[in-house]
């Protein structure tokens, strides 16, 4: 008996009723039924004077916002008037009166223009487990909600404009809509959308909310010239929780890269229109880029030696370049040559700073310093020749050395 006793505890009773199941002893406190057991079923209030305030147990409201302290409880004890909606959790009900005055906030309405109801300001705990309807993921803090309808958005995401224009869709605005019980494909990550998403009703074309504000990183790359890329670090993103929060879960194999034939379960870029993705490592470097410290285009080189002196300086930046790397050169200054390094060359405008920030991570970025030139060949470097350093073999050693003179 005892035993059974400190492994749940019952109200006996004309509290049974309230009680869906038995209490454990370990979460007496946390459901507030500790309190319970030691406090009147009815009882007057300061903050609510005009009625009686009538006690519920745990589980008997799913949620509740604390017309004290604005807390957003679930599935715990308090009290509550049912003719004007207030409610009190049992910590708030508890406290004495000097103290209730400084305890009451103002109650915070507001519209989204994506649900019919006023939306309410709750201070959300950790432990509650619904989703933002916006981001898909955990709700915790300030939060908006609408506890009728299990509606719950963060403060921040609140925020989201109504329309807007976007890179994955120039034809037309894309406007908020609910898709709650008619889900569509998101045109971005193609996994389905069953909440609020940018949509455009003329081409049926949809993007989460998370798609339309994080994938924004773009690429104009010859290898598809045709559209803009857009860089996707898909699972990493994923895995801060949006892809765990959408139903059914999705397969890594959703994208296939269109150079190596594998999966894209990394960083990759896409191009949305054509359904066409790349390894961020099977992109190239453009073969030649214009930059506006120099007038004429520069070609990419698999190395330069230009004079005797055994030290070598980037036009751009002044600092020292290693001969032995890959640069960019115009091949028509025959006089003054402008040779670069890769990094000063190629800015967001031209392509990604992720694909820049791996290339020199591969490639290394100290100087080696070299006493003497190697004569091995005075010709300019051929887009088949750097094809290795394109497709991703760049950390191999180089054997020649291109020459000016």
């Amino acid at each position: 008996m005892r035993n059974q006793m400190q492994g749940e505890v019952t109200v006996l009773g004309a509290m049974a009723k309230f009680l869906f199941q038995a209490i454990p002893v370990n979460n007496v406190r946390e459901t507030g039924i500790y309190h319970a057991l030691n406090r009147p079923l009815k009882k007057t209030h300061f903050l609510h004077s005009q009625h009686t305030l009538t006690m519920f147990y745990p589980h008997y409201f799913k949620y509740f916002i604390c017309d004290g302290c604005r807390d957003l409880c679930h599935d715990v004890a308090g009290y509550h008037c049912y003719e004007c909606r207030f409610f009190l959790d049992m910590k708030c009900a508890s406290l004495p009166d000097d103290q209730c005055e400084q305890l009451k906030k103002t109650e915070s309405k507001t519209i989204y223009f994506c649900h019919k109801h006023k939306l309410t300001r709750a201070n959300c705990a950790k432990g509650i487990k619904e989703k933002c309807k916006v981001c898909q993921l955990r709700i915790s803090g300030a939060t908006y909600c609408c506890i009728n309808c299990n509606f719950f958005l963060h403060e921040s995401c609140l925020e989201t404009p109504q329309e807007i224009q976007h890179q994955y869709h120039l034809q037309h605005p894309l406007l908020g809509r609910d898709f709650d019980g008619n889900p569509k494909n998101c045109r971005a990550c193609n996994l389905q959308i069953w909440d609020i998403a940018y949509y455009c009703d003329i081409c049926d074309f949809a993007l989460h909310f998370t798609c339309a504000t994080y994938l924004t990183s773009t690429l104009k790359h010859e290898f598809h010239h045709e559209h803009t890329l857009f860089s996707f670090v898909a699972w990493d993103l994923w895995d801060q929780g949006f892809i765990q929060s959408l139903e059914p879960q999705p397969s890594k194999g959703n994208f296939c890269c269109e150079t190596c034939g594998n999966d894209c379960s990394g960083s990759f870029y896409r191009c949305v229109e054509c359904n066409i993705n790349r390894h961020l490592e099977c992109i190239p470097l453009p073969f030649k880029v214009q930059h506006e410290d120099h007038s004429d285009p520069l070609t990419l080189m698999e190395n330069v030696v230009e004079d005797d002196y055994g030290e070598y300086y980037c036009e751009i930046c002044q600092d020292k370049r290693n001969p032995n790397h890959p640069v960019y050169c115009c091949k028509m200054c025959k006089d003054n040559w402008f040779i670069a390094h890769i990094g000063c060359v190629i800015k967001e405008g031209d392509t990604s700073l992720e694909i820049l920030e791996w290339w020199n991570k591969d490639l290394g970025s100290d100087y080696e310093k070299t006493s003497s030139k190697e004569d091995d060949g005075t010709s300019l470097a051929s887009p088949s020749d750097l094809g290795s350093y394109a497709m991703g073999e760049h950390n191999k050693e180089v054997s020649g050395i291109t020459e000016l003179d």
